[in-house]
């Protein structure tokens, strides 16, 4: 290649990692020249390279509104989904059946039935503490060993049980966590391409992945405007 050449523009690709309910991956595609692209400013008085910048998700998500009501909604998922799988640890299979089927019209039932709900939904945590409490007895009696065994026995009955509603829990969890990603990903990745246009960028980094750039590369604050801005209409 001759002396003055320029190289030819390569692809780069640069994954965002995100400190999410997972992990959120920006992904950007840029083409530019890496030879004409320093990864490090080594100095408050250089120039800012006028074709480069780089985003902080993790402060930017911190005031990206629609991204904290998505991160409440899931984790209260996630809060409701394991109540719902220890409330049936120490059920016997009647209970646990008619835990189901009261919990199926929650919306509907009469008074008698809501105080049986409460009372179902709260059994599992009693027996749990009973079983505690009677395995720290020294000298049990012969009724209070038959019960602490009665209760170890159920416990350990509805294992499986409870390992499948785990699975089954762990699934339905992570269906939703791809389903929120996804979408809050397309969000910041065109409010970012968007941003980058205006301004004349031809690469944004994430400031995660840098040792050390100039605020000047920072365009955090206008993503986030262009986040938390109304649709229109």
């Amino acid at each position: 290649m001759p002396r003055n050449a320029r190289p030819k523009p390569k692809l780069v690709r640069e994954e965002v990692s995100v400190n999410h309910f997972g992990r959120l991956r920006v992904v950007c595609w840029m083409a530019l020249s890496l030879a004409t692209v320093p990864l490090t400013v080594k100095a408050e008085t250089a120039k800012p390279p006028a074709n480069i910048a780089y985003v902080d998700i993790d402060e930017l998500l911190k005031d990206f509104g629609e991204y904290k009501q998505q991160n409440d909604g899931y984790k209260q998922f996630v809060l409701d989904r394991l109540k719902w799988r220890d409330q049936r640890v120490y059920l016997v299979e009647a209970e646990w059946k008619e835990l189901d089927a009261l919990q199926a019209k929650e919306k509907a039932l009469d008074d008698k039935e809501k105080a049986r709900l409460q009372e179902l939904a709260g059994l599992s945590q009693t027996r749990d503490k009973e079983l505690t409490d009677l395995r720290g007895i020294r000298e049990p009696t012969p009724e209070q060993e038959k019960r602490r065994k009665d209760l170890a026995e159920l416990l350990a009955g509805n294992r499986k049980k409870v390992e499948e509603l785990s699975a089954q829990f762990d699934k339905e969890v992570r269906e939703r966590e791809q389903q929120l990603l996804g979408e809050l990903k397309q969000k910041i990745d065109k409010a970012v391409a968007e941003v980058a246009a205006e301004k004349g960028f031809v690469l944004v980094l994430e400031k995660a992945l840098l040792r050390y750039a100039v605020p000047a590369l920072d365009i955090t604050p206008a993503v986030l405007q262009r986040l938390n801005k109304p649709a229109a209409g």
